[in-house]
C-alpha cells in the first residue's frame, strides 16, 4: 500500500466531485487497521456520509489495500494539524500550537502567532505572564504543529 499514490488518486477523484482532500494516513484504532481521510471542507453529517460513500465505492474499485480495514472520513476542523512544511508556510500570521521534540528554554510546547519562517526556522510571538516574547523554533524540532484558537487575543 502506497499512501502517496492513494492520496494523489483520491485527491483527483474528490476534486471532480467538488470536495478537497487534505490528508490521508493509516494506523490502528482499537486494534483495527484504519484508513483516515481528512477533508478540507465545511461538511455536516450528511456531507461526511456522502464523502465516505464516494471514497468507499472508489477505493473498492482500486484494491489499494488487500487486507480488511476501517474507513474514517472527517473534516480537518479549526485546529487542523499542519503535516508538511508547505502547510506551515500557508499559515504564517495564524495562531498555532507547537509541541517540541526537545525542550527550548525549558519549554516543551508553545502557543502563539507564527510571525515568519526563515530557512526552516519558525519565529513565534507568544505571551509569557503577560509579556510578549519571541521564540525561534527549528522546524526539525517540531513534534506536532497545528492551528489553535486564540482565546486571549494575543496581538500578531
Amino acid at each position: 500500500m502506497d499512501l502517496k499514490v492513494i492520496k494523489e488518486d483520491l485527491k483527483g477523484y474528490l476534486d471532480t466531485k467538488g470536495y478537497h482532500l487534505y490528508h490521508v494516513y493509516f494506523d490502528k484504532v482499537e486494534n483495527e487497521d484504519t484508513l483516515h481521510i481528512e477533508i478540507d471542507d465545511h461538511l455536516d453529517l450528511n456531507g461526511i456520509s456522502e464523502v465516505s460513500r464516494l471514497v468507499s465505492d472508489y477505493l473498492d474499485t482500486k484494491d489499494y489495500i488487500e487486507d480488511k480495514y476501517l474507513l474514517d472520513v472527517s473534516t480537518v476542523g479549526l485546529e487542523r494539524v499542519l503535516y508538511t512544511y508547505e502547510d506551515v508556510l500557508d499559515h504564517i500570521g495564524d495562531y498555532i500550537y507547537i509541541r517540541f521534540d526537545k525542550p527550548i528554554n525549558d519549554k516543551k510546547e508553545i502557543q502563539g502567532h507564527l510571525n515568519r519562517v526563515d530557512d526552516k526556522i519558525l519565529h513565534v510571538i507568544y505571551r509569557d505572564k503577560n509579556v510578549e516574547k519571541g521564540l525561534d523554533i527549528p522546524y526539525e524540532n517540531i513534534k506536532l504543529i497545528r492551528l489553535a484558537i486564540d482565546f486571549k487575543g494575543v496581538k500578531k
